[in-house]
Order: structure tokens, then C-alpha cells, then sequence
């Protein structure tokens, strides 16, 4: 299960993986600047999703008068 998880990781390009040279060890390390992407997508939605709020906000407010 967790070779699977770890496999998605590596084609998203999330983490780095080095093979020990003897032995079955691989070592895994975090590439956070490839959340980059990521994080720009859920900044735009976020702000897409705020607007609209304040949009309905300002609707039913509009409603209670």
C-alpha cells in the first residue's frame, strides 16, 4: 500500500527517491517546491470562492431589508 502512495508521489513529482547501492533501501525526500502549482490552483479558487460568498452575503442581506 504505502509502494503505491510513494509511486503516485514520485510520477507527481512530490518526491525524490535515491536507490542505496547495496541493499533494498531507497531513501525519500519531500520536493515542496513542485506544490507550487498546487498551491497557485487553491489561491485562485479560494479567491473565486470569497467572491462569490460576499456575493450572496450582499444577496441576502438585500432580502432581510
Amino acid at each position: 500500500m504505502v509502494s503505491k502512495h510513494l509511486r503516485s508521489l514520485k510520477q507527481a513529482k512530490l518526491v525524490r527517491h535515491r536507490r542505496q547501492r547495496q541493499g533494498r533501501e531507497t531513501h525519500y525526500r519531500a520536493e515542496p517546491k513542485s506544490l507550487g502549482p498546487l498551491i497557485d490552483w487553491v489561491r485562485l479558487f479560494s479567491e473565486f470562492w470569497n467572491k462569490r460568498f460576499d456575493q450572496l452575503e450582499n444577496v441576502l442581506e438585500e432580502m432581510e431589508e
